[in-house]
């Protein structure tokens, strides 16, 4: 893996994203990892945008808090509510 200093990263990003076919590139700031440019496929895209959307963001919250005050459900109980949509 090719890392580069924020401060030297004066290339044009064309070239950049010309690298990735070889390898991913760690950008860090004093020598530490603050970003990363990897070459990604279109599925690998869909799954960032919503890992990164806000709305996803809030509703992962809301189901942490949900799930810290009273607890999740169990397997079987999962199941029971997925074969009630079935036939909806």
């Amino acid at each position: 893996m090719k890392s580069v200093e924020l401060k030297n990263a004066t290339g044009a990003l064309k070239d950049y994203a010309e690298q990735l076919e070889q390898e991913p590139i760690v950008v860090t700031r004093g020598g530490k990892a603050i970003a990363a440019l990897v070459r990604i496929q279109p599925s690998d895209l869909e799954s960032f945008l919503v890992s990164e959307s806000p709305v996803f963001k809030q509703i992962v919250r809301r189901s942490r808090v949900s799930y810290k005050r009273g607890g999740g459900l169990t397997r079987e109980q999962l199941e029971e509510r997925l074969a009630g949509t079935r036939g909806a």
